[in-house]
């Protein structure tokens, strides 16, 4: 995984590969080698009160109007509403980063742990997982980020919004994008301004929601040896499986339909 150090998973600690292993140990091998290594999510974390940490994937709010991540310049470096934007934040070092967002965006859509309403806004901020600040170059400061480029950044993204149109990185052109958009927002469901404080920031890193290596099987599901031979009544399915995109997704819960599939062929097997 690139950026090991800050890389956060979002699948549970008592998830270290079981089933796979076991397959392994039965004779079987891993697939070959892959685009990425891991289902990106973008996350954020937040230290509980009885020192646990708390940790949320950002699948739903990066895509809706008015929802910006930047750098250390204060700058954007990708499609927020990309299902690979883990990838954007690899090849532009923002590691980590940060979302952006006005009061009127936690409010309405819910931003990170704060969910739609804002109920849980000042133990959030409290707890130190949503940054506030009443105006765009103190929120910088306190993110340790550049104030004139965050400024220039936000009134770039709020021209886009009245045109409906990104020139930088296209966010919303694409029906992918406008999937999790606000479709009753125009004229672009991921395109929307960021106007009035309080504004919020949250500190986001890369993560994944699995990993993509896996047991190599066959078409019927059956779990295969290294001389490419399927091994008598071994059976796999889902995340125990090498994926078959490679680590590319072509789009969201891509990793739910072979999962089901896959499972459904693997019980018929096992039934006949």
């Amino acid at each position: 995984m690139p950026y090991p150090d800050q890389h956060i998973s979002i699948m549970a600690g008592c998830n270290t590969g079981d089933g796979m292993n076991m397959g392994l140990e039965a004779g079987g091998v891993t697939g070959g080698e892959n685009v990425a290594n891991g289902v990106w999510s973008v996350v954020s974390t937040m230290k509980k009160q009885d020192g646990s940490t708390a940790i949320y994937a950002h699948l739903i709010d990066m895509s809706k109007p008015g929802c910006i991540a930047v750098d250390r310049s204060g700058k954007r470096f990708g499609n927020e509403a990309s299902n690979v934007f883990v990838e954007y934040m690899h090849k532009a070092g923002a590691v980590p980063a940060h979302l952006v967002a006005d009061a009127a965006f936690v409010k309405k859509y819910g931003f990170g742990l704060s969910l739609p309403g804002g109920g849980a806004i000042k133990k959030l901020v409290a707890a130190g997982y949503l940054i506030e600040a009443p105006t765009l170059a103190e929120l910088a400061h306190n993110i340790g980020v550049d104030a004139a480029g965050l400024e220039a950044t936000v009134a770039k993204m709020s021209s886009y919004a009245k045109t409906g149109i990104d020139p930088d990185f296209h966010k919303g052109d694409s029906a992918l994008d406008r999937d999790l958009g606000d479709y009753r927002h125009a004229p672009n469901p991921c395109l929307g301004p960021i106007e009035n404080g309080p504004f919020y920031a949250i500190r986001i890193f890369p993560g994944d929601g699995s990993t993509t290596v896996g047991l190599r099987i066959d078409g019927e599901a059956r779990v295969l040896d290294a001389q490419g031979k399927a091994i008598p009544r071994l059976r796999a399915a889902g995340l125990d499986v090498h994926s078959i995109w490679r680590g590319k997704a072509p789009a969201h819960g891509c990793n739910v339909g072979p999962a089901m599939t896959l499972g459904y062929i693997a019980a018929r097997g096992l039934a006949a």
